[in-house]
């Protein structure tokens, strides 16, 4: 499946004043400035493809639907249930709107644009998690490679599985960076825990 959600910028003055001012004590910013600059925005897309996969436990490791993807026992943390599902997920922010909130050689622009970008991915992933939730029900955990013990190479395999779903996300093999630059993936499933 592949998602989309639109956010519009001049809604979201508070939320993106929070982001910026959370990395650091002090930001030379007004708000009367940050609103004029989100104003001028049009609505941006956020995209979102993910799959929920069978997996089971098996002397190799967690195998995700069938042989597609086989990951050690160390690579996901905590402990997936046998015979369950998991979902993967890769989400990004449509290229065109992204286009919209590259700035030029403005520190101040970028700032703002760098803490909106931040939200509206973040905000869209959580809203996936809370209909996966409501889908199966109970609460589950959310974990990206690179983060707990899940590796950052992870990337590769849950980007094989949504390769046909038309997200325009690329991992570069060399880094495990992800373009666009405002692009994430990751499982939410019924693990455990989260080391």
């Amino acid at each position: 499946m592949l998602n989309a959600k639109v956010y519009y910028p001049h809604l979201l003055e508070t939320e993106v004043l929070k982001e910026m001012y959370s990395g650091s004590d002090n930001v030379p910013v007004s708000n009367d400035e940050v609103h004029s600059l989100l104003s001028s925005l049009p609505p941006l897309t956020t995209l979102i493809a993910y799959y929920t996969v069978p997996c089971e436990l098996t002397e190799e490791g967690i195998v995700l639907n069938g042989r597609s993807a086989v990951l050690s026992y160390d690579a996901l943390p905590g402990v997936i249930i046998s015979s369950s599902h998991i979902t993967v997920y890769a989400a990004t922010i449509e290229p065109n709107s992204l286009k919209q909130t590259q700035s030029n050689d403005d520190s101040f622009v970028s700032y703002v644009y760098g803490a909106l970008n931040t939200y509206i991915l973040e905000d869209m992933v959580n809203s996936f998690q809370q209909n996966i939730e409501d889908q199966f029900g109970r609460e589950l955990l959310r974990v990206s490679p690179g983060y707990g013990n899940l590796a950052l190479n992870t990337q590769h395999d849950i980007l094989n599985l949504l390769e046909k779903k038309g997200l325009p996300v690329i991992l570069d093999l060399d880094t495990c960076n992800l373009m666009p630059l405002y692009s994430t993936t990751g499982v939410i499933g019924p693990l455990d825990r989260i080391y």
